[in-house]
């Protein structure tokens, strides 16, 4: 009798472990497969450190910058794991692999406002982790100007619909002042139309392109701003067209590796091994324009490839904004010209690089009505130099221009020589102000020009009384342009400018006929009426204002000290250290994207024509112990 009690005991127990076995939690037993393992993993990416990548499925790889917390793409084909880490190749690093459904534009894509004042966060990374329901979260703070924080727990995750595969991320806020609105800029490519976007947060589309396809494949790339939602988890999703439609830059690079064929131009094959895909996509702008957008813009002229080799080689910034294009003085010219051929490739219509913005040389072919007359009665006696600059110091974070009263009494009025200012000019301004510049633009002759102004925040442009470039609204650095006709002579000028939080500066280039190269607009074209309390203003810029080392260079030093140039003319390195051999030579280390380390011969004959220089290794960019003053390097020698 026992025995048989004891045989059904165990048998209800053996029944009851299988029931209760079969009612586990299913969050744990529908964990979606991942294709690689670990599937979130920390690692330089595509030549960028810090990344972090999740392997969702075998069509979707993520990667986030850690230093800035935003998305970096999505794309489809995997990483290439290589590198001393996983194969023991020194040099090489991880890369992604194949075309990408999109890459993402927006390098600070947060916005919050809270109390009617609106702010760009700074953004801090906490780390990621696994859930316990088979996914991963990447967790940042958002960092307001008065130090508040706010968590986002974001949750990328790969979906499928009929067969169509997706994109999906969950936010989730935490520790979200009361009433504070969180914003999220975002760009998506590679959907059919914008329905194919799902979200039960507040998306406002900004604008939608036709994308480059492949087949009958009809796919376009959109732009918005999502409101995420208070109190619940937001979910933004999108359904992608069959297979990823932006292009790689990084493939070019394994196609010349693994096979030397005639396939591949020796422009592609540099380009593949050089820094530039740091900075530009074939066919998408991302830090720096796309090749194809560089190719619209140049007729495929000699003149026009010589230019663009010296940009190449000598760096600095142009047409496409402040953002500065590192210099290449160990690239041979002949090489550099292979690369600017390759790029100028890209240009497939029948323009041949006459399209975006490219200015008209033969002044005759413009008609009478296009020129804009300048103004009568203007003497040069009646002028004194720069643009008058009125501020306002605002007690709201504008979001437009036609927010601000520029006809109330300014705080403050000052004198701009010219229009390129920073954080440096406008100091002690930072956040919430505004700026109307006033004045005339003067022409020795006629000419047709391409006027350029980048700002960060909002601008706009009036010359004669019209509204010739829009560039309103919150944005980071970017330029906008517009071609005029110009007759000899003074026109009147005006500039309306606001800052809100984050960067602030203003640039106003030209481009004139026969000569494509952007430059800032010299002192000697800018003036305004003469009035008697011109030189109690002070002066915005035009002349340097601050320290030496503190983005301003070293013209003076001690009486006790000599100062020579110690660097070729063309070598314009972003200097990270500097420290001399017993021999007298000097090494200077470089902090961009080669972070390349230079030797410099005859560094103390103070003639620059005398100083030889050349690279002597790549990836180094560690202070060597003495510190850098401004953007130059110079040489003091003690006379006593």
């Amino acid at each position: 009798m026992k025995n048989r009690l004891l045989f059904i005991a165990l048998l209800l127990g053996l029944i009851a472990l299988w029931y209760f076995a079969g009612r586990r939690d299913d969050r744990y037993s529908k964990a979606p497969e991942r294709p690689n393992d670990p599937w979130v993993f920390r690692s330089v990416l595509d030549k960028q450190a810090r990344m972090i990548t999740f392997a969702l499925d075998d069509h979707l790889w993520v990667a986030y910058s850690t230093d800035s917390c935003s998305l970096y793409k999505a794309w489809s084909d995997g990483v290439d794991f290589t590198g001393a880490v996983y194969n023991m190749r020194h040099g090489p690093q991880p890369m992604s692999l194949g075309a990408s459904w999109f890459e993402n534009k927006h390098r600070q894509p947060w916005i919050v406002t809270l109390n009617g004042k609106t702010e760009a966060p700074r953004t801090d990374y906490k780390g990621h982790r696994y859930t316990a329901d088979g996914h991963a979260e990447i967790m940042y703070d958002l960092v307001l100007g008065d130090g508040k924080r706010i968590r986002i727990n974001e949750r990328p995750e790969y979906i499928e619909r009929d067969r169509q595969r997706g994109f999906e991320r969950t936010f989730e806020v935490e520790n979200a002042p009361e009433g504070a609105m969180i914003s999220m800029r975002a760009n998506l490519a590679s959907i059919a139309d914008p329905v194919n976007i799902v979200t039960n947060g507040a998306w406002k589309q900004s604008g939608i392109t036709p994308q480059s396809t492949e087949g009958d494949i009809q796919a376009v790339e959109t732009d918005g701003e999502l409101t995420l939602n208070a109190g619940k988890p937001t979910r933004f999703a999108a359904m992608f067209v069959s297979m990823p439609l932006v292009p790689n830059p990084f493939d070019a690079e394994r196609l010349s590796e693994a096979t030397e064929t005639a396939s591949v131009s020796p422009g592609e094959r540099l380009m593949a091994k050089s820094d530039c895909r740091t900075c530009h996509n074939p066919q998408v702008q991302t830090v720096g324009p796309a090749y194809v957008q560089i190719a619209e813009r140049y007729k495929n002229t000699p003149e026009n490839i010589d230019m663009l080799v010296e940009k190449v080689m000598k760096g600095g910034s142009g047409v496409w904004g402040a953002a500065a294009m590192s210099a290449h003085p160990d690239l041979q010219p002949d090489d550099a010209k292979a690369m600017i051929n390759y790029v100028l490739s890209f240009d497939e219509g029948e323009d041949d690089g006459e399209g975006g913005g490219s200015t008209t040389t033969d002044l005759t072919a413009i008609p009478e009505s296009k020129w804009l007359k300048a103004a009568g009665n203007l003497g040069n006696g009646d002028m004194a130099p720069g643009l008058l600059v009125k501020v306002f110091q605002l007690k709201f974070s504008p979001q437009r221009l036609d927010q601000i009263d520029f006809n109330a009494k300014p705080d403050d009025i000052a004198v701009a020589g010219l229009v390129d200012a920073g954080p440096t000019e406008f100091a002690p301004l930072k956040n919430d102000f505004a700026l109307l510049a006033t004045g005339y633009f003067f022409l020795e002759k006629d000419d047709n020009i391409l006027l350029q102004i980048s700002s960060d925040d909002g601008s706009r442009l009036y010359l004669d009384g019209q509204r010739l470039i829009d560039h309103d609204g919150p944005h980071g650095m970017e330029p906008k342009e517009a071609e005029v006709a110009l007759r000899e002579g003074y026109h009147e000028l005006r500039i309306e400018y606001f800052q809100g939080s984050g960067g602030r500066g203003i640039q106003l280039k030209w481009a004139r006929s026969g000569d494509p190269k952007m430059k800032i607009i010299p002192e000697g074209n800018f003036s305004h009426k003469r009035s008697d309390n011109d030189e109690d203003l002070r002066k915005m810029t035009g002349e340097q204002i601050g320290i030496p080392g503190d983005v301003i260079p070293l013209s003076e030093v001690h009486p006790s000290y000599d100062l020579s140039q110690a660097r070729p003319d063309e070598f314009l390195p972003k200097v990270a250290g500097m420290d001399f051999l017993p021999d007298g030579r000097m090494l200077v280390s470089t902090w961009d994207a080669m972070g390349a380390v230079y030797l410099l011969e005859n560094v103390e004959s103070g003639d620059p024509k005398k100083i030889k220089m050349k690279m002597v290794a790549r990836g180094l960019a560690e202070p060597l112990g003495l510190k850098v003053v401004g953007k130059d390097i110079f040489v003091l020698q003690n006379r006593n």
